[in-house]
């Protein structure tokens, strides 16, 4: 719940409290833990992501080349030669996002674009790998889990998340049809899991 107008001093507070792990890491692209397969899940729920909001998925492969180590472009990617052709010029990044501000300086990346995706993304934790909380993720965040997972079994379990208990919630017909693959989920401090969720 947002705090409005909360009398500090001579002026007024206004603040809200936003949980970032209901979003998709952006850093979890500059990840290496988990090993190969591992990290082709979490390239492809960022592709999803931006399949979801209508934005060019090719974008992801800049986005890799900006937070990766190397200097080795990605198929649709730029790397520092890239940004050193422009006028002023300047170099990847080639570690993980400090902000999502720093967007605007990928090859790519409009300030339109980067206003569309916002509200579902986060560069939090820095070193990427935290579990989504399905507390607070959005149904397109969630849809981003696996192909398979549809808006209307998206929206079943945002409602599930918020009206069942989580005993109920871990053996729902939701949660047996749209078991994530490609990530881990937290509700409540805990994990839950069907086929390829770990169980609390």
């Amino acid at each position: 719940m947002p705090i409005k107008n909360y009398a500090i001093g001579d002026g007024f507070l206004t603040a809200q409290i936003r949980d970032e792990t209901g979003k998709v890491n952006l850093n979890d692209l500059a990840s290496t833990s988990g090993g190969e397969l591992e990290q082709k899940k979490k390239v492809f729920r960022v592709r999803r992501l931006f399949e979801l909001l209508k934005v060019n998925p090719n974008l992801v492969d800049t986005l890799i080349d900006w937070i990766d180590q190397d200097d080795a472009p990605q198929p649709a990617g730029a790397e520092s030669l890239y940004y050193q052709s422009l006028r002023p010029p300047y170099r990847a990044a080639n570690s993980p996002l400090p902000g999502l501000g720093d967007l605007r300086l990928i090859k790519g990346f409009t300030p339109d674009i980067i206003e569309r995706i916002e509200p579902y993304v986060t560069v939090y934790p820095l070193e990427g790998g935290a579990p989504m909380n399905l507390n607070t993720a959005d149904p397109i965040v969630i849809q981003t889990l696996d192909p398979s997972i549809t808006q209307s079994i998206a929206l079943e379990i945002v409602q599930d998340v918020h009206t069942k208990p989580r005993s109920n919630l871990i053996g729902s017909a939701v949660f047996k049809k749209s078991a994530g693959r490609c990530a881990t989920t937290t509700t409540s401090s805990r994990t839950i899991s069907r086929h390829g969720w770990p169980l609390p």
